[in-house]
């Protein structure tokens, strides 16, 4: 017959045989609590309950992480963040919107008007292709056959009228106010000269008819202006093999259309179905302008990062929908030279400039 001895009630519990015991010889606070709860013999029965759970594997605490509330971001990350916006805070406005702008794509790629208002990001809008393009991306699709003819489509996907890169970096829903800043030139010596071979009372007429022929041209403040907007910009190029053709079959017919169909011309404005993953790009050009404060780049997903310089660039400037193109002088990044390098190696591109 087994039998129980009672131990007295003033005596401690006995440790288990496989606790363990920390360096200063005291159990785990997790254990100490567990021996606690032991209650030593049960009334009429002499009988020790038994630990709540088995000693004799280790213990693992499992720490969860904390994300910050409201984001995706742990609390880490989020302190990342807000230390990086205040260093960004202090540089000069400039300089600083270009960061954040290239930031956006390298954090969320690039992003459809409905995406970007769901996130909460503020776009600047251009002259045309509004309400009705809010779920799609507006992209300049490049081909080329051979690296002799790169750098001239890559200047046409950069200068073109109405969708060329810098052309578009320059556009504004509205602007009125730096229409002040230009004035139509005046007659050249040939035009006068027409005119004193017409009868003296046609003379105002004609002078008129000839003058809205002309383009207003800018002013320094203007063509200052025009060149501060194409500095801030940043352009994000991809290719049709590196697009995911994701739930929309517009979107995959798209993609399929971009990688075989023959484009009329080099390059050509199409609208892309859905936001471009930041994964997806082949590389982001910026200003070198930044370059300097290239530890504020915010790269997650280690997209391909070059700087160009500036140049003198002729473009074209669009004061309003409906309205002609003036071709103006800026300097402007140098994206003409990015874009062809990569066409070098690969016949098709997809840019976006974002501004």
């Amino acid at each position: 017959m087994r039998t129980h001895t009672k131990a007295p009630s003033n005596a401690p519990p006995s440790r288990p045989a496989h606790s363990e015991v920390s360096s200063s010889g005291r159990e785990p606070a997790a254990i100490r609590h567990s021996l606690s709860r032991i209650t030593i013999g049960d009334v009429g029965s002499g009988v020790a309950r038994p630990p709540a759970f088995s000693t004799s594997a280790p213990i693992q605490l499992r720490r969860k992480k904390k994300k910050f509330r409201g984001t995706k971001m742990s609390l880490g990350e989020f302190h990342a963040h807000v230390d990086r916006e205040a260093e960004i805070d202090e540089l000069h406005p400039e300089v600083a919107a270009t960061i954040r702008n290239a930031n956006n794509i390298l954090r969320d790629g690039v992003l459809t008007r409905s995406d970007l208002a769901k996130k909460g990001v503020k776009f600047t809008g251009s002259v045309d292709k509004g309400e009705s393009f809010q779920n799609d991306v507006s992209v300049n699709l490049l081909r080329t056959t051979d690296e002799q003819d790169a750098d001239e489509v890559a200047e046409d996907s950069v200068t073109a009228a109405d969708r060329g890169s810098l052309s578009v970096a320059l556009e504004r829903p509205n602007d009125e106010e730096l229409m002040a800043d230009f004035a139509k030139p005046p007659l050249t010596a040939e035009e006068e000269e027409q005119l004193q071979g017409v009868p003296e009372g046609m003379r105002a007429g004609l002078r008129r008819a000839l003058l809205s022929n002309t383009l207003p041209q800018p002013n320094a403040n203007a063509t200052a202006e025009l060149s501060r907007r194409a500095q801030r910009s940043v352009l994000a190029i991809t290719t049709p093999s590196r697009l995911s053709g994701g739930r929309s079959a517009t979107r995959r017919e798209q993609i399929g259309d971009f990688k075989k169909k023959p484009l009329e011309s080099r390059s050509e404005e199409r609208q892309l179905r859905g936001s471009i993953r930041p994964g997806s790009l082949h590389s982001l050009v910026v200003p070198e302008s930044i370059r300097d404060h290239a530890h504020l780049l915010h790269n997650p997903h280690k997209v391909p990062i070059r700087f160009v310089g500036n140049k003198s660039t002729d473009v074209h400037f669009k004061p309003g929908d409906g309205q002609r193109n003036i071709p103006v002088t800026i300097d402007a990044p140098d994206f003409g030279s990015a874009v062809s390098d990569a066409l070098k190696d690969n016949p098709r591109l997809l840019t976006h400039v974002a501004r």
